[in-house]
């Protein structure tokens, strides 16, 4: 089958905490998985995932203005009813839920394949509009998926870095000078390509004070409940029409992600000095 190159994969080594986890998830996933997939089956799955988000979504907002005091510029930027990219830096577990629970309309949004396969909260990943894919290969049923939402006139999270620094072999320190961000995937620019979907470049600013990836599943730290502000800056839209219906090579694919990765990191508040320092 082929297969389409959309960015490096990483991992990151099982720990004891991982194995304590499947250990005491497993049992549980079996049957939830079983009737996850028997919704898919009668193609319920999705009127139970915008019921599910319905009410869960108001609760996270909430909590994070309550919390956290929220601040969201340029949302009004983002159409309702038509397709779009939306593409935030990535520093936290916290990334997804805070992106959701700001957006206009109920989005869709790729996920690492593996992180679908978790006991339990890979089906509640799933639950929630996770689609899962290989972040080093796409096989076309993969991409098909993922363009067949854009194409619906649905919105699409694509995290470009595809990992938060610290969960797996990339670090803080292979963060590159320019961006103040890990490498960018091409993903999000490709599928922008194909489906002539605007990308909306998002920065999340405080997600990895409040969160840090290695509370989860590693137990190194702990969340942060103090007095940590969220913010969410979302820029203006980014579109790709000379390459519209044309082909395009891996260089310019290469090209238009860092370019995008630039605008990001701006709106992420990275500086080069900060990205350069060494932890």
């Amino acid at each position: 089958m082929k297969q389409t190159r959309l960015g490096k994969g990483a991992s990151r080594p099982i720990t004891k905490y991982d194995e304590i986890l499947n250990f005491f998830m497993t049992p549980a996933d079996i049957p939830i998985r079983k009737l996850w997939e028997l919704a898919k089956e009668y193609k319920v799955d999705r009127k139970i995932t915008l019921s599910f988000l319905d009410v869960i979504i108001p609760i996270y907002h909430q909590m994070f203005k309550s919390l956290y005091n929220l601040k969201v510029t340029g949302i009004e930027k983002i159409p309702l009813g038509k397709r779009c990219i939306i593409s935030p830096n990535h520093s936290s577990w916290l990334d997804a839920q805070l992106i959701a629970s700001i957006l206009p309309q109920r989005a869709y949004f790729l996920a690492k394949k593996e992180l679908l396969k978790m006991p339990v909260s890979g089906v509640m990943m799933e639950l929630v509009g996770g689609v899962g894919i290989d972040r080093e290969y796409v096989d076309a049923s993969g991409l098909k998926k993922a363009m067949g939402l854009l194409k619906k006139n649905e919105h699409l999270v694509v995290f470009p870095e595809g990992t938060i620094p610290g969960e797996e072999d990339l670090s803080v320190n292979d963060m590159e000078p320019e961006t103040g961000l890990l490498p960018g995937n091409t993903g999000a620019v490709v599928l922008a390509i194909k489906t002539q979907a605007p990308i909306f470049p998002v920065g999340i600013i405080g997600a990895n004070e409040v969160l840090p990836p290695e509370t989860f599943p590693r137990l190194e730290s702990l969340p942060d409940f103090k007095n940590t502000q969220l913010i969410v800056n979302i820029g203006e839209p980014i579109t790709y029409e000379k390459y519209y219906n044309k082909k395009i090579s891996a260089e310019e694919t290469e090209e238009l992600t860092r370019e995008l990765m630039k605008q990001i990191g701006k709106l992420a508040g990275k500086k080069q000095s900060a990205s350069q320092k060494k932890i």
